[in-house]
């Protein structure tokens, strides 16, 4: 077992915002570097934008496939969803594909009611719906259940699967609670019914010069931090995850939830330094890639770590079963 400390050294948690229910506190370089050492990477929304990348379907629900065809490297991350092809996909694991290279990248459905290829032909794609053609994202509890569920496979198995029924769980619970409207039950119909509120509360919250993360709450004893290698890679996901986060605040709101104690700068320093005490387990990705995963007290999590450089780490923490909760989607009970 191997710590991630030396990931998360030259690090701080500085003051947060907080809007509605949500606080999110910043993860910042300590000093600023005199100039940027190493080639930044593209996103996956960038490549298909530019056609520097390709995703592609491979036929299996549980995987796509990601062609990097630019001189630099591609970065996808767990919760990025692609749209297009026979149907919308979650990315389950987060990567980095060198520059020339393709990868297969663990995936999970989330449009429950398309899939555009013949049934029990698990290889034939229609040529029209073999690319993904976008890239959005994901809802900070939904990644909570893929987070759980990811952890508990490579723990126990020595895989990375996770169990696609959670997912469409999640998805037709959280349709229940808003009541959007759908024709294929896709997890961006959500988003799109729920766009005035989240566009309000992700307004609220800004980066700050040399950000490279954050910690963002819910209330106190719910949490999710996301860590970059570098300031530009934080700042091409943070309106993204932000909006993810504040989707899940609005859900709350709009269920009527109790209201819960909110959290203070030290409650995230005290995760921030949790993170850095705990041991992790290694799993091979191929190609100098590996996953650091850990689950220790009330604290879950991967590190996506390329030839010895974090990639981009996420956290979370572990919430008690409270079934009738918005927002919160817990499978403790099958840890």
């Amino acid at each position: 077992m191997a710590s991630i400390a030396e990931h998360l050294d030259g690090l701080i948690v500085k003051p947060g915002a907080c809007f509605e229910a949500l606080s999110i506190f910043p993860v910042s370089l300590i000093s600023l570097p005199a100039a940027q050492n190493e080639t930044e990477s593209i996103s996956i929304e960038e490549g298909l934008r530019t056609g520097a990348v390709k995703v592609l379907e491979t036929g299996d629900m549980a995987k796509v496939k990601i062609i990097n065809k630019s001189a630099s490297e591609a970065m996808v991350i767990d919760g990025e969803t692609v749209t297009g092809g026979a149907q919308n996909r979650l990315i389950n694991s987060s990567m980095l594909i060198p520059a020339g290279r393709e990868a297969e990248i663990p995936s999970s459905c989330v449009e429950i009611k398309r899939w555009d290829c013949p049934r029990g032909a698990k290889k034939e794609i229609p040529p029209d719906k073999l690319d993904f053609t976008g890239a959005s994202f994901s809802f900070g509890s939904l990644r909570r259940v893929v987070g759980e569920a990811k952890i508990r496979s490579l723990a126990t198995e020595g895989r990375m699967e996770v169990d696609q029924k959670l997912v469409w769980e999640t998805i037709v619970r959280n349709f229940s609670i808003t009541g959007a409207s759908t024709r294929t039950l896709d997890l961006h119909d959500l988003f799109e019914a729920l766009d005035g509120p989240v566009s309000s509360i992700s307004a609220r919250f800004a980066a700050l010069r040399g950000q490279i993360g954050l910690i963002a709450f819910q209330d106190k004893d719910t949490w999710m931090a996301d860590i970059f290698h570098s300031v530009d890679s934080f700042l091409g996901y943070f309106r993204k995850i932000v909006r993810g986060h504040a989707y899940d605040t609005a859900v709350r709101a709009e269920s009527g939830g109790p209201t819960r104690k909110q959290p203070t700068i030290d409650d995230a320093r005290h995760v921030f330094k949790s993170l850095k005490t705990v041991f992790t387990h290694k799993f091979s990705m191929g190609d100098n890639a590996e996953i650091l995963f850990f689950s220790s007290g009330k604290i879950r999590g991967t590190a996506a770590v390329h030839a010895g450089r974090l990639i981009h780490l996420n956290a979370f923490s572990r919430v008690e079963s409270r079934p009738n909760a918005p927002g919160i989607i817990s499978n403790d009970a099958r840890i």
